[in-house]
């Protein structure tokens, strides 16, 4: 394994200047061009943005598993631990999934085995990863289905997926992240799907299991309250790219992009409408994305910004640092 030497040891992931492109008859499509950002051991990131800004593919970017073709991962460093993970044979990276990095994947229905018992599924990550014999791993198997508290583990673990509910495959997948206690897990909208009571118990059973294994956490979703509720740090995705990072208070109470703005107040307010004594219209972000295979050639959101500037569109925006060390990509912020 190629080591990289890390620009600081608290960082357990570094993704750098990651571009992850789909070649078609239609072109080349930049669903993920030029992503850098840093995570710390025990810390949550999340990642926000639109449907199709590149939040899925950066994940599965991290743990390779782009399809080729039509995805390439076209350049970059993605350092786990001092390794760039891109200088990595595939034997390599299957050591890596699902021991040191996990995933949640969307779609738990879809994610899992519907010929093999749940047993048999999180099994898998025992005999793999550390040696159990099937036995053995069947017995820790049942162990964290009670972690992830699921009642009567010994029946559950003979089911099959389609036997269950949605919520309740869900904590499966969850118990096969966290079977080999991961450094790092991807959630990839965890809750979607979920009932609210649901979603709010598997956001907490994933913040216990963070205090229990440290395990630093990266959950993508499009919902901006539960990023309000479980994340420390957020980095905001549009058009395949960060638009803003920062701390998740910084970013709640005084957001700096046009787009992360106009998020934001996207968002309904609960009893706006009888406090209004009337109808309400939603705050809509006008216009729409621009198709990944014809990119402005300026910032990506200059069609739809109500802050747009000529000079916006002439060239690439950098990610410029402000004085309070957060991230933004926007010429309003070129002397912050």
């Amino acid at each position: 394994m190629e080591k990289a030497t890390p620009e600081n040891n608290s960082h357990i992931l570094e993704v750098k200047g990651l571009s992850t492109y789909f070649y078609s008859i239609h072109g080349v499509a930049k669903a993920v061009n030029n992503v850098s950002f840093n995570l710390k051991r025990g810390e949550i990131l999340g990642i926000v943005g639109e449907s199709g800004c590149g939040k899925s593919v950066t994940s599965l970017s991290i743990v390779r598993l782009i399809q080729s073709p039509p995805g390439r991962i076209k350049e970059g460093e993605i350092i786990f631990d001092g390794t760039d993970l891109l200088t990595l044979s595939e034997h390599e990276m299957r050591d890596i999934r699902g021991d040191k990095i996990s995933m949640i994947f969307q779609e738990p229905m879809t994610s899992l085995n519907p010929l093999y018992t749940i047993g048999n599924q999180i099994s898998e990550m025992f005999i793999r990863h550390n040696g159990y014999d099937r036995k053995k791993a069947l017995d820790e198997s049942i162990e964290m289905l009670k972690k992830v508290q699921i009642p009567h583990p010994e029946a559950r673990v003979r089911e099959y997926p389609h036997q269950m509910s949605g919520g309740m495959r869900q904590r499966v997948m969850i118990a096969m992240a966290m079977a080999c206690n991961p450094e790092i897990l991807i959630a990839d909208e965890p809750s979607t799907a979920l009932d609210v009571t649901i979603q709010a118990q598997v956001l907490n059973l994933m913040l216990e299991l963070k205090k229990t294994y440290e395990t630093a956490i990266i959950l993508i979703t499009h919902d901006l309250g539960v990023i309000a509720e479980v994340a420390e740090k957020v980095a905001v995705m549009y058009a395949g790219q960060i638009v803003e990072e920062a701390d998740v208070e910084y970013l709640f109470d005084d957001p700096l992009h046009p787009y992360t703005r106009s998020l934001l107040k996207s968002i309904p307010i609960l009893g706006e409408r009888f406090e209004k004594q009337g109808r309400v219209e939603l705050n809509e972000i006008k216009g729409i994305v621009p198709s990944l295979y014809a990119l402005p050639r300026g910032c990506n959101f200059y069609p739809r910004c109500p802050e747009a500037q000529p000079e916006c569109n002439e060239a690439g925006i950098p990610l410029i640092l402000t004085r309070d060390n957060r991230q933004v990509r926007c010429i309003l912020y070129n002397n912050a």
